[in-house]
């Protein structure tokens, strides 16, 4: 399943230092990777994980978590009372307010210019409401939910068996976009969608191969991920809210994500931003400060050392990203592609 994953066998780093027998190339482009950021700990336990390098492309920047995990560890990592899929949210938590954190998000919400939800996009994009929808990785069951209830036909395709959205009657199995169940499989969709769900993928490639086998011809392509060329990651280093390694083994930009698409021939159509008032909100600064004290209680060193996030500092970025580019001020992109 995992066998068209372009890089060589991983060896043992020498001090955090590639040497040059230690060359890792990109599946996307083929340039070579270096390491770019090294997080020792899982930023949800606290606790030391295997699975912490990134290497990064030195031409299209697409990055990876190298070794790649095994099965085994991929289950580990996700076997966490609290995750998302099927427990409670943290930014569903009411939260203290103050007159400063209210402006701060206020001001936010002004200047915030990003796209719109992607159940909207569908109904602008499918005219016809008896059309065939796939979500790869639905977790929680709400934008599917949502859709069957719109009047479309709808598969989901979920790997984590205690995820909310196997309680809502819907019409979902268990399986990855890498492992389509064959349920799924024998059916032509007009749409496949993945929400956040490519940067956990242990090959990206395969799992962009079964999206355009389960495509018909003129279908569309919608894929969500975090967005790695954004401030919020610049500032909050491995502490942001969006990296999340282990899970996440796939790092992403604007570019690197088009070219992965083009490369297994779909055209894209639309790129845009979204995710930016959510950077400001309380959760949001306690979570990336909470990853901070688990690297101080942990008495590791992260690469590189990030800075502790707080109300001042989440200031100081809201300032410095009100009038930047979208592909810096976003913390995700969406692209829309279609099957030739």
């Amino acid at each position: 399943m995992y066998s068209n994953l372009n890089i060589q066998a991983p060896i043992a780093l020498n001090d955090m230092l590639q040497t040059e027998n230690q060359v890792y190339q990109c599946p996307i482009c083929e340039s070579n990777m270096q390491l770019s950021s090294f997080m020792p700990i899982d930023c949800k336990t606290g606790k030391k994980i295997d699975h912490n390098k990134v290497f990064s492309c030195t031409e299209c920047t697409y990055g990876m978590v190298i070794p790649r995990p095994g099965i085994q560890d991929i289950a580990k990592y996700y076997d966490i009372s609290d995750y998302y899929t099927h427990s409670k949210s943290h930014f569903e938590e009411k939260k203290e307010i103050s007159f400063w954190d209210k402006l701060r998000l206020h001001l936010a919400w002004r200047f915030d210019r990003g796209t719109g939800t992607i159940e909207s996009l569908v109904n602008q994009i499918l005219n016809n409401k008896t059309a065939n929808i796939c979500e790869l990785g639905c977790g929680g069951g709400k934008l599917l939910e949502t859709l069957t209830l719109s009047g479309y036909n709808t598969y989901g395709v979920e790997v984590d068996l205690n995820a909310k959205v196997f309680l809502k009657g819907l019409n979902v199995y268990q399986g990855t976009a890498e492992n389509i169940p064959e349920e799924v499989k024998s059916c032509k969709f007009d749409m496949v969608i993945m929400s956040h769900v490519l940067e956990h993928c242990l090959d990206p490639l395969y799992a962009l191969d079964n999206v355009y086998d389960l495509l018909s011809p003129g279908g569309y392509f919608i894929c969500e991920v975090p967005n790695n060329d954004s401030l919020g990651f610049d500032y909050a280093g491995v502490t942001w809210e969006m990296l999340d390694i282990p899970r996440h083994l796939n790092f992403f930009n604007s570019e690197n994500l088009s070219l992965m698409c083009k490369k297994k021939g779909f055209k894209i159509l639309n790129i845009t931003f979204l995710g930016y008032c959510r950077q400001f909100d309380n959760s949001w600064i306690d979570t990336e400060s909470k990853i901070y004290q688990k690297i101080i209680e942990a008495n590791v060193k992260p690469i590189p050392f990030p800075i502790n996030n707080s109300r001042f500092r989440a200031w100081t970025l809201l300032l410095n990203s009100l009038f930047v580019k979208p592909e810096k001020k976003y913390d995700s992109l969406r692209i829309v592609a279609v099957k030739l």
